[in-house]
């Protein structure tokens, strides 16, 4: 097929047919949404270095400096945790300091945020499981991001 377009089989000169065959092979990459939850507790170690974006994960704020996120998929849970941005948005801040301040903030609505940034490590780990847990995947993000839902 290349080569028939390449030798003008189709149209005038080939060159609309190609840049139309470029956009059919470049679609899917280009409209390929970031990998999300599922994807991390499923294969976490091949998306290092992948941005991600990840919906209603429960977050709050250790006050270690890093900002710690879970959600549970299925039977795993997915532990996110990466530098919490002192510049995010106010709102954001302001919930996580006065209503997420440590785990037992994980049952608050109030918690739920989108989480964003580049995967830097991943594992899943039997070890940390909960009870009705499988296991839980921990991934660490740099350029960790915040917001509301």
């Amino acid at each position: 097929m290349l080569a028939r377009i390449a030798a003008g089989g189709y149209g005038d000169n080939g060159w609309p047919a190609v840049l139309g065959l470029l956009v059919l092979m470049a679609g899917p990459a280009m409209g390929q949404a970031r990998p999300g939850a599922r994807e991390l507790v499923e294969r976490p170690e091949t998306l290092i270095g992948q941005p991600v974006q990840l919906a209603r994960m429960r977050c709050y704020d250790p006050g270690a400096g890093d900002l710690v996120c879970q959600q549970r998929v299925g039977n795993r849970l997915l532990r996110v945790t990466g530098d919490f941005d002192p510049f995010g948005p106010v709102a954001v801040i302001q919930a996580l300091v006065a209503q997420c301040r440590d785990a037992t903030s994980l049952g608050n609505p109030a918690c739920d945020m989108v989480v964003a940034g580049t995967v830097e490590s991943a594992a899943a780990t039997r070890e940390a499981a909960p009870p009705g847990m499988v296991d839980v995947t921990a991934v660490r993000l740099g350029g960790m991001r915040i917001r509301r839902p």
